[in-house]
């Protein structure tokens, strides 16, 4: 997490600074975030449920500390998920590919898991059924470039070693994995974790009413979800924040189904559960 790292030496004694950064990436995401949804018709109905569902997970950790590197990674994810999604129906988009990878890339670089997400580029190749060998090495040469500059940069100031040496690390933490959570996320975990599985369970329920188009969205969303979850392997001391990466796509499942479901009463009962529990985890 070398840029997360570097921005932090420079601005960590700050407090100010840090409260001002933290409340405008998460500002912005929302806008994107809330964009990304009603443009691409997920939900299908124009409403700002998809800012308001992230403010409130996201919400979740802000009193153990201010800022985070899923913070800056996941304003990148949501710049290459938009990305994606406009993917569906072109043909030989060789630049758009090579903007998502490079925008993994540097998500990445503020918050190691999000490599992961190269996976996610690539099931959604095979979602839109794209086979071209030059968009698959395209989408390689885009997560290797910043890399490979970055590279350059501790070469030619003597860090290299040492930089190899802790992602070397980073992929120890596979062999050695255990996960640090408290009674509170237990909690609101099996809070997100039920209110998910009823909204996956109501957008099966209604896969066939949908557009191919919208179809092969949800999907992507799902792999994202899968792999947010997954991707904790990698993480390290910031363990307890990884989540929040899969708060992007459970804010547009979980908005989904509030504006789909009939029971709106219903619906207002599980949100307020879950505005309760965050609350109480905030201030208590």
């Amino acid at each position: 997490m070398p840029f997360f790292n570097f921005i932090y030496s420079f601005f960590g004694n700050f407090k100010w600074i840090i409260v001002i950064t933290a409340f405008g990436l998460l500002f912005f995401q929302t806008i994107i975030l809330n964009n990304l949804a009603t443009d691409h018709e997920l939900p299908s109905k124009n409403t700002y449920l998809p800012a308001l569902v992230y403010i409130v997970l996201m919400s979740s950790s802000v009193n153990a500390f201010p800022i985070h590197p899923v913070l800056f990674s996941n304003f990148f994810l949501l710049l290459a998920l938009n990305i994606i999604f406009e993917l569906y129906g072109k043909s030989e988009s060789f630049v758009d590919i090579l903007n998502i990878s490079l925008l993994i890339s540097l998500a990445s670089l503020f918050y190691f898991p999000c490599i992961f997400f190269l996976l996610l580029f690539w099931i959604a190749f095979i979602i839109y059924r794209m086979f071209s060998l030059r968009e698959w090495i395209i989408s390689i040469v885009g997560i290797i470039l910043p890399y490979f500059f970055l590279a350059i940069y501790y070469f030619w100031n003597d860090k290299l070693l040492n930089r190899i040496q802790d992602y070397q690390k980073l992929l120890i933490n596979l062999k050695h994995f255990s996960l640090k959570i408290s009674t509170y996320q237990i909690v609101l975990y099996s809070v997100i974790g039920a209110i998910l599985l009823i909204a996956f369970y109501s957008l099966m329920t209604r896969t066939r009413d949908k557009a191919i188009k919208n179809r092969k969205f949800n999907s992507i969303i799902f792999w994202f979800l899968i792999l947010g979850i997954v991707s904790i392997a990698l993480s390290s001391n910031y363990s307890s924040f990884h989540f929040g990466i899969a708060f992007i796509p459970a804010s547009i499942l979980i908005s989904n189904y509030f504006v789909q479901v009939k029971r709106k009463w219903f619906a207002e009962v599980l949100f307020l559960i879950l505005l309760g529990v965050v609350i109480y985890g905030t201030f208590f």
